[in-house]
């Protein structure tokens, strides 16, 4: 049988992006909007329509470095391709993709970067922290920065 999904997104590094929609059971209740009456379960499929990460996530994120971000619970984590199976663990309020070996994660309101093997390799000191290219992009108190990727000094403009 083969798969149909009602959304495939962009083919990145052999990957694509998936979900399907399914029916709630149980209308949820969302305050003073409309109860929401179903939900999108996203995965991941390669370039022969092979299901890669099962479609059990409120989120996928674009495979990068071979690693993607996954959201469970309203957690972020990330799964590994190559190995097939979750590297690190949700636990995260945000992630974004790695590059140049870190990614930026939020939790408690405050950003922080973490190394392939899920690490803290700064603190969560920051109020917004990105990966641009070459440099991850920092903020703390007003002030903008770069965080060098390789050596984790912090240069502030």
């Amino acid at each position: 049988m083969e798969n149909t999904f009602d959304y495939i997104g962009h083919y990145l590094e052999g990957y694509a992006q998936v979900y399907k929609r399914r029916k709630l059971i149980k209308p949820q209740e969302r305050g003073l909007r409309k109860p929401k009456t179903e939900e999108e379960l996203w995965g991941l499929i390669d370039l022969d329509n092979n299901i890669i990460i099962p479609l059990e996530y409120e989120h996928v994120g674009r495979c990068v470095e071979g690693i993607c971000t996954i959201t469970k619970n309203k957690k972020w984590g990330f799964f590994d391709v190559e190995k097939g199976k979750i590297v690190i663990e949700p636990a995260y309020e945000w992630a974004n993709n790695f590059e140049n070996g870190i990614a930026p994660v939020k939790k408690n309101g405050f950003y922080a970067y973490i190394n392939r093997k899920g690490e803290l390799v700064t603190p969560f000191q920051y109020t917004d922290a990105c990966n641009v290219g070459e440099v991850a992009r920092i903020s703390r108190g007003g002030r903008q920065g770069e965080l060098d990727p390789t050596t984790f000094e912090e240069t502030w403009y």
